[in-house]
């Protein structure tokens, strides 16, 4: 079964009066099988993120189909959406941002579990196993705790953990790693990697590093100015690009790998 399926796909996001239609997602094709490990790359502004929220049914899409988890969700109501939305976890670029100031640890990670109907205490094993497995020990230091009193790196990790408890089929994850110093990059990613493995989930990762989208795909979609140009496999993708978007990302990468040198 495909995981996830846009055929045509146009997203325009219509500002407030006086501001011009942006058209975020222009004619995309895009197809995920069960158990890959795709990357979505581009500049800013590319389309990236909107897939990313399109599949997670936060933005409407103009025309086109999209099928999540072999649901279409194209005309899909909020019944058939809440159905979907417990089979895939979406990790976000800004952990804070995403993770309510006012919830205790235990609580955002188990949330999954809550809404579920798992009881108070299977929920309280999970939050602790979940912690324990994305570093986070002694997981009792961290349950009372808020997002606010964590730093960058512990909120990512909550955030995958919340993803680990829910068991999801698809994580979508949009930039998880941006906002982390270099060190913790690679640290974080390996976790996210690790949970997904462990589950046999299929991964969408969003991100406008090169390095890192051959380090947690398989297959690699750049897009530009809301368009796919290029998919394929990580290795011909980075090694023969076709397309000159795709030549311009490994061209600034590598300028950058020689500035920090």
């Amino acid at each position: 079964m495909t995981a996830l399926d846009l055929h045509d796909v146009t997203v325009t996001f219509r500002p407030r009066r006086g501001r011009a239609e942006v058209s975020a997602l222009r004619g995309v094709s895009l197809r995920v099988e069960r158990g890959e490990r795709v990357a979505l790359v581009g500049r800013s502004g590319a389309g990236k993120s909107t897939v990313v929220r399109l599949a997670a049914g936060l933005v409407p899409l103009d025309s086109g189909s999209l099928t999540v988890l072999g649901e279409d969700l194209s005309t899909a109501g909020s019944r058939q959406l809440r159905q979907v939305r417990r089979r895939f976890q979406v990790v976000f670029q800004d952990p804070y941002g995403s993770l309510h100031p006012g919830m205790r640890v235990r609580d955002l990670v188990a949330e999954p579990l809550a809404i579920a109907g798992a009881s108070r205490s299977d929920r309280h094993v999970a939050a602790i196993a979940a912690l324990d497995d994305l570093g986070l020990r002694p997981a009792s230091q961290f349950l009372t705790r808020y997002p606010g009193s964590l730093s960058g790196g512990q909120r990512q990790r909550v955030a995958i953990a919340r993803t680990l408890v829910a068991r999801p089929e698809l994580i979508l994850a949009d930039e998880p790693t941006s906002m982390l110093d270099a060190s913790l990059r690679a640290t974080v990613a390996d976790q996210l990697l690790e949970v997904r493995s462990r589950l046999g989930a299929t991964l969408v990762f969003i991100t406008h590093d090169l390095a890192l989208a051959r380090h947690v795909a398989d297959r690699i979609v750049v897009l530009r100015e809301g368009r796919v140009v290029e998919d394929g496999p990580v290795d011909r993708i980075l090694g023969a690009p076709t397309h000159d978007e795709t030549k311009l990302l490994l061209a600034a990468a590598r300028d950058l790998a020689v500035g920090r040198q």
